[in-house]
């Protein structure tokens, strides 16, 4: 029974521009790719699908697909040396 919502709005502004509700809060950790200037990551991601992977989400931000991504929203994130 719970969702979670974001809303968003400009600071000078009092009406929000957009407002999405989301299903599920997911935490996702592991190891960064070898390419990265950290060893480790930890985020919070809102979702609406309760299997969706980190790997999944990530791969889908650099599909050429247009219908290819999973809709998300990064609510905290934190790296590790």
């Amino acid at each position: 029974g719970n969702a979670y919502t974001v809303t968003i709005r400009q600071s000078t502004e009092k009406e929000p521009e957009c407002q999405e509700r989301f299903l599920y809060l997911r935490h996702y950790t592991g190891e960064a790719p070898t390419q990265a200037r950290f060893s480790s990551y930890e985020y919070y991601v809102l979702t609406d699908d309760p299997t969706v992977t980190w790997e999944t989400i990530e791969a889908s931000l650099f599909s050429s697909q247009a219908d290819a991504g999973y809709r998300h929203c990064s609510v905290y994130q934190n790296t590790f040396d």
